[in-house]
């Protein structure tokens, strides 16, 4: 595909003076689209890896894309017609987008389609079946990427919650292992005046202090505990 260049537009804002000579005429035009049409990507690109392999990327739209920009004296018929041009070529076909299985293929390795497949079946039902086509006419295309990337996202959320809420439970610091999240707790500081004060310990065993489940033990008991 081929881009204009810049040269397109004039480098002058919108409100010049009157006698401003438009530097795009319909023959100026005529060379750059002859031109244009010749021109092809060499068959090594200096950057293969890059998006547009080098080439600077640009929109063919130009400035006259904002409403203000089109009230000036350099906004022409020609210019317009180019609008039109473009405008146009915004409206797909509804057979577009037409996914190619082989790119697909290309961006995603094995491991990433076995775990994308559900959703993926779950997407492609919802398309079919046209069900968002009934509430929101025209967003048949969206809606199903939408509910599938929140119902994945979720999932996703899910798991991590029961993850974290897994290793807080089960793999807290105890009095045989060092290691793990400390979850402790503190008094509420009371100051004179407050009618409870003054506060009385929860804990009433000096035992009770930095414990950490050591009276709970199942193991190492005296015989006159078991």
């Amino acid at each position: 595909m081929v881009f204009l260049t810049s040269k397109l537009w004039s480098s002058h804002g919108s409100h010049g003076s009157g006698d401003h000579k438009p530097d795009n005429s319909e023959g100026e035009l005529k060379k750059i689209y002859a031109k244009a049409s010749t021109q092809s990507f060499a068959e090594n690109p200096r950057y293969p890896m890059h998006p547009t392999s080098g080439v600077m990327p640009m929109s063919i739209v130009g400035r006259f894309k904002h409403e203000r920009e089109r009230l000036g004296p350099d906004f022409d018929n020609v210019q317009r017609e180019w609008r039109i041009k473009t405008i146009h070529d915004r409206h797909l076909h509804p057979s577009e987008p037409f996914e190619v299985k082989q790119l697909y293929n290309e961006y995603h390795n094995p491991i990433r389609r076995f775990y994308r497949w559900p959703l993926d079946q779950f997407e492609d039902w919802l398309r079919r079946s046209g069900i968002f086509e009934k509430f929101i006419p025209g967003e048949n295309q969206n809606w199903p990427k939408i509910t599938r990337q929140l119902m994945g996202g979720g999932f996703l959320i899910y798991l991590s919650v029961l993850g974290v809420w897994y290793y807080m439970k089960y793999n807290r610091e105890h009095w045989e292992k060092y290691r793990g999240p400390q979850i402790s707790f503190y008094r509420e500081t009371i100051f004179p005046g407050d009618p409870r004060f003054p506060a009385k310990d929860i804990r009433t065993e000096s035992w009770q202090h930095y414990d950490k489940g050591f009276h709970n033990r199942k193991v190492f008991l005296n015989n006159d505990q078991q």
